[in-house]
């Protein structure tokens, strides 16, 4: 809710999800945005039991509950992350992983789908690998970008999907979510599935109502993990 760093806020009663027992109200805060972001995600483009997707940023708090949503459904996960979150990706469902530090991610996604490619690549990176996610996409497959974290997307040019093999491209953001309801569904769905794998990545620093400033000051800076903002609880 816009405003809530607040002791008490006013929401629609739509908006609200009941908390599943094995959760903290930290692991919910941790939970609730990335989980709408990646049962969003999965929705957007949908993917038939057994087919295979690559998920960039998959150690990320989007890229684990991505992972573990679409595993769920029978979808074969590649998973990309760097160094020691890999073993987080494979709790969180993948079927596979690359090691983007440490090998060649379009060889390694042509390996794991015999050669085929991969009927969607979910990525939140944007200009740095958006030419490399292509090139892993099977034909008719489809890239779906949900961030910019390394610059601007590039122009979509016609023709290069149509060399890559008449893929798709598509960009998905807030607008995907219609309503409250809609929004507590799918935030619901993330939770139910956190209950049941490791997904939560982590706090990277919590800070009482009063230190609200250095918490946004902890974001800006990039901090590995969550940073929570607790009314009434105490810094750490």
């Amino acid at each position: 809710m816009p405003g809530s760093c607040a002791t008490a806020v006013i929401a629609q009663a739509a908006m609200l999800v009941p908390l599943p027992d094995p959760l903290t109200f930290e692991d919910g805060a941790s939970l609730a945005h990335a989980g709408l972001t990646a049962a969003g995600l999965a929705r957007h483009w949908p993917l038939s039991e057994g087919s295979a997707a690559v998920v960039w940023g998959a150690a990320g708090a989007v890229g684990r509950l991505l992972v573990a949503t679409l595993a769920e459904r029978g979808v074969k996960v590649i998973g990309i992350a760097s160094g020691e979150r890999i073993e987080a990706v494979r709790a969180a469902g993948a079927a596979h992983t690359v090691d983007r530090s440490a090998e060649d991610v379009q060889a390694a996604v042509r390996a794991y789908t015999g050669g085929r490619g991969a009927a969607a690549v979910f990525d939140p990176v944007g200009a740095e690998t958006y030419k490399l996610s292509l090139s892993l996409l099977a034909r008719r497959g489809c890239l779906i970008n949900y961030g910019q974290l390394s610059g601007d997307l590039p122009s979509v040019d016609m023709k290069e999907l149509m060399t890559a093999g008449s893929v798709f491209v598509t960009k998905y953001g807030p607008g995907g979510a219609e309503g409250p309801g809609d929004m507590a569904g799918l935030i619901s769905d993330a939770l139910k599935l956190a209950a049941k794998r490791p997904l939560t990545s982590g706090v990277a620093g919590r800070f009482t109502l009063d230190q609200a400033a250095d918490a946004y000051r902890a974001l800006d800076s990039g901090a590995n993990g969550k940073v929570l903002v607790i009314p009434g609880g105490s810094a750490l």
